[in-house]
């Protein structure tokens, strides 16, 4: 990020663009002075420090819009900066209207908001399951890009790693989690280019929590060994670790 605001500074200095990384680094900054524990692991200076560079995210990214309301990358990140902020849910929405206003298939903006959404934050898990739930029946209806419904299992997962269900194995066995999430990935996999690594790396992870071997056993064949790591870290495995014993639970079920 550090090389394009430099770019910007040179060649484009009073750009929405230049505005609009300038805050998204101040929200970074923000970040690396809270640190990611929950509130109660914050110091009061970390506290200080994030409020400090949140308020000059809002600035710059405020400067952003007014300077191009086309541009929908600063409405996106003035969602991340109304959670830290404590702000209420109508300015929120205002943030997100904006963003999918200029960019209908901003899928980060519909992320951010389900974030905020978050019982940690400043919603509930009915909330945030409600909103995921709708984009994935709007992309099921061909209204929106098939992978906002990649948001709905996304929503699983902040939840399960939430300070209610502190990653319980056992929300993986509540049926209804595995069949929303069955759902959305065939609304994602049914559209252009669906069944990509990353795709396929998310199904075949959600899969193996829900010990649906078969369909774990699947998508890793889709993928021949080309598995996006980064998703099994989320869930602190290693993805070949996970293939091998998905191989062998689909193959005793045979």
């Amino acid at each position: 990020m550090n090389n394009v605001v430099d770019l910007l500074q040179k060649h484009k200095p009073d750009s929405a663009a230049l505005y609009a990384f300038l805050g998204a680094r101040d929200i970074r900054k923000a970040w690396a002075a809270r640190g990611g524990g929950y509130a109660g692991s914050v110091t009061q200076n970390g506290w200080a420090k994030f409020k400090e560079h949140l308020k000059d995210a809002e600035d710059k990214l405020s400067k952003a819009w007014q300077k191009d309301n086309s541009f929908s990358y600063p409405a996106e990140k003035m969602i991340s900066v109304c959670m830290g902020q404590n702000y209420g849910l109508d300015k929120m929405n205002l943030w997100y209207e904006r963003a999918i206003a200029a960019d209908k298939d901003n899928v980060s903006a519909a992320s951010a908001k389900i974030l905020y959404l978050l019982p940690r934050w400043h919603g509930s898990e009915e909330a945030a399951l409600k909103f995921a739930r709708s984009l994935k029946v709007a992309a099921e209806e061909k209204k929106i890009d098939a992978q906002f419904a990649a948001l709905l299992p996304q929503t699983h997962y902040h939840l399960w790693t939430g300070p209610r269900h502190k990653k319980s194995e056992t929300y993986w066995q509540n049926k209804e989690v595995w069949k929303e999430i069955e759902a959305s990935f065939k609304v994602i996999f049914d559209s252009l280019n669906g069944k990509n690594k990353k795709n396929l790396s998310w199904y075949a992870a959600f899969s193996w929590k829900c010990k649906k071997w078969k369909e774990s056993d699947w998508a890793f064949k889709q993928m021949k060994h080309n598995i996006d790591y980064k998703v099994f870290f989320r869930f602190g495995v290693f993805g070949q670790t996970i293939e091998k014993l998905v191989r062998d639970k689909a193959s005793a079920l045979r």
